[in-house]
Parts: structure tokens; sequence; C-alpha cells
């Protein structure tokens, strides 16, 4: 398989089993459906950590993103059902880290696209680690806790990562130029802009996927499933 073709299996994948999760738990036990997605999740992050991914995406922003993607938000977010068996913090823990976790995505994101920056070699690699702790600790520690007390905290957290994350998006798609000098030449098949913007896009679109619904009334998050179950 290619390494587009894993990048692509290793993104779409995470994504549908994150949206069907609640539905398979009606099938599957709850401890079956969070095994499988820890599984999913070091699947995914293997392949955005492979020699060839890691090569692609020195050249592509598409590749980059989508490395960057799974790493930060997919991995993680799968992974969570899990990880929150075992990690349990108290209310005032989760509201105290909230922003700072939430800025630390926001740094992670930057990072990734200052031209100052060269994300090859090590800084790839301490990037990438980074990208990966601050994902985990989003997701563990405030994103996939339901409580009803600390569901203010989890709409603020999103929109403390999220707009200015999806400032970057947005202009990543409408910038009229390279923004990472790097990429000028990106091994997508699409020239510099539109790879560029292709990874602008698949940014905004697993932005939306896993943290829009996070904004969404607990009762209405809850409501298709229950309604399935009924």
């Amino acid at each position: 398989m290619s390494t587009w073709a894993l990048l692509a299996t290793a993104c779409v994948a995470g994504a549908a089993l994150w949206m069907s999760r609640r539905r398979l738990t009606t099938r599957f036990s709850q401890v079956s459906v969070d095994a499988a997605l820890v599984v999913a999740a070091v699947s995914a992050v293997v392949v955005a950590l492979l020699p060839s991914v890691r090569s692609a995406a020195d050249m592509s922003h598409l590749a980059m993103m989508t490395q960057v993607m799974i790493l930060v938000m997919i991995a993680p977010a799968l992974a969570s059902g899990f990880l929150r068996q075992r990690i349990r913090l108290s209310t005032r823990v989760v509201r105290v880290a909230a922003v700072p976790v939430a800025l630390g995505y926001v740094i992670v994101m930057y990072l990734w696209h200052l031209p100052i920056v060269t994300v090859t070699g090590t800084s790839a690699g301490v990037l990438s680690t980074a990208a990966l702790l601050v994902g985990l600790c989003l997701w563990c520690s405030i994103l996939s806790d339901e409580r009803p007390e600390i569901e203010k905290t989890r709409r603020l957290t999103v929109y403390v990562a999220g707009i200015p994350a999806g400032i970057l998006g947005l202009a990543l798609i409408i910038a009229t130029e390279p923004i990472m000098a790097g990429h000028v030449h990106g091994t997508s098949g699409l020239g510099a802009i539109a790879d560029q913007r292709a990874g602008g896009v698949v940014m905004m679109l697993v932005e939306a996927v896993f943290l829009i619904p996070i904004l969404l009334p607990h009762n209405e998050r809850r409501g298709t499933v229950s309604a399935r179950v009924a």
C-alpha cells in the first residue's frame, strides 16, 4: 500500500470509527469498543510516524497536515475512552487545565506552520511527540469527560483551541502563495497552492468532525443513540 493510501486510510477510518462509536456500543460492550478504538489509535500513530510518511510530510503540506491531525486529534480521541477509565481527574483539575491545554494545542498547530521553523529531522520528531502529548492531554483530561458539571469548560476548551486553529486553516485555504517554503514542490501530485489548500481543508474537516459535536447540547448528542436503543 502506498504512503498516500496509508495516510488516507488512517485518517478516514479513524474519523469513521469515531463517528460510529456510540452505535457500536449498542451492539458490543463498552469495554470491547474502547479496546478496539485504542488499537485503532495505536495503528494510526504508527502510520503517522512511518519514515515514508515523514518524508512525504517534509515535501507536501497535505501529507503533513494529515499526519498532524492523526497525532493531535484522531488518535488521542480514539484512545480517550480507554484511557479515561484509568485516569480520573477532579472537576477542579479539569477546569484549571482546560485553557492551558487548549493553548498548547494552538501553539503546536502554529509551530508546525511557522516559516522560521524547519519541520524536518529532529524538529519534526519533537513536534510529532508534542502534538501527540497535547492531543492526549486535551482529550483524556477534558474533551472526553461528559460530566454535566464541566459542560461549559469543555465548550470553552473547544472555542479556545478551535477558533485560532480554524483561522489558520482558513489562511491556508485562501493564501495565494505557499506559507511553508519546503512544500513548494509537493509530492501529492497537486501544485504548491492546491496542496496547501488541501491541507487546510483536511485540518478544518477533522476539527469539525471531532470538535463541533462537543458544542451541541448534551441531550442532543445523546438523543440519536437513545432513539436507536429504544
